[in-house]
């Protein structure tokens, strides 16, 4: 009886030790579900799977039970602040996928920027538990599970918007915290509209004080996430700080939002999305540029 209580005791300790170096690593796993966990539940329908691929994509094979998302719509429709917070569109949209506030959703696409910011932009406005395939569709299909045709039906549920402002940075609000020293900005595009040499948008350049992260760093070779200690290496390369308020931005919201999620996974308390990006901030004016040769207006 003693030895059994003492293995029982040793089981549990080893137990509890891998459940906290797991929780340490990553502060949010039901952020980022594998291949496996999402075949799991394939038979329970306890996730609604949203394919943000393009409709030919989805006609030719998707994960059983999967829904087709308009994801092209989404984008042009978020491309202001306005648009982002528009009920007219937002309620429909999501309840006619047979959503509501307490729907548990799993996201997938071709690729992260894709899916990444589908989730973003539900957890936006108010979906309270939003996942991703880890890998996407490339990982489904590695993993050789099931495929399917068949378009699945859902009832529609009532969704009102209730938009989650503090996940959000604005221009205005990103404009007067340039010189507060615990905003950390974080430009997710590539090396050169980083540095100004590929212009795109009205004017070259980065936001003044941003640091450099492109997106696709943050993702291993079969476009997984990297695991959590690499991506805490990263983060601490350039500099980013866990206690301080974290920025993402890229172009248009889909690079930012893959660097949003790696920071949530890793379970840092303030991160937010200036969704709009260099689109917004390089035509506005009052907005600083920097390049390498330097700042200017």
């Amino acid at each position: 009886m003693l030895q059994l209580a003492l293995r029982t005791l040793m089981s549990l300790a080893i137990a509890i030790l891998v459940s906290g170096t797991r929780a340490d690593e990553v502060r949010r796993p039901d952020l980022l579900l594998t291949a496996a966990d999402v075949k799991q539940h394939l038979d329970d329908s306890v996730y609604r799977i949203l394919d943000v691929r393009d409709a030919a994509a989805y006609a030719t094979g998707h994960v059983p039970g999967a829904i087709a998302v308009d994801l092209s719509q989404w984008t042009k429709q978020s491309r202001s602040v306005a648009g982002l917070l528009d009920r007219a569109f937002w309620d429909p949209a999501v309840g006619k996928l047979g959503i509501d506030h307490q729907t548990r959703v799993l996201v997938y696409g071709a690729d992260a920027t894709s899916a990444a910011r589908a989730w973003w932009l539900l957890e936006f406005v108010g979906v309270k538990s939003v996942s991703l395939l880890d890998g996407g569709w490339r990982a489904w299909q590695a993993a050789g599970y099931p495929v399917a045709t068949q378009t699945p039906q859902r009832d529609p549920r009532k969704f009102e918007s209730r938009f989650q402002r503090e996940r959000l940075m604005d221009m205005a609000e990103l404009l007067s915290g340039l010189e507060n020293p615990r905003l950390q900005v974080l430009d997710t595009r590539s090396r050169g509209e980083y540095t100004g040499e590929d212009v795109k948008g009205s004017r070259a350049g980065r936001v003044p004080g941003a640091v450099h992260l492109e997106w696709i760093e943050l993702l291993d070779e079969s476009g997984r996430f990297k695991q959590p200690t690499e991506l805490k290496t990263l983060l601490t390369e350039r500099g980013i700080k866990a206690n301080g308020l974290v920025v993402t931005y890229c172009y248009s919201g889909g690079r930012a939002s893959v660097a949003a999620f790696a920071l949530e996974l890793l379970g840092l308390p303030q991160v937010k999305n200036y969704y709009c990006g260099w689109q917004e901030w390089s035509a506005a004016e009052q907005a600083p540029a920097q390049t390498n040769a330097g700042t200017k207006k």
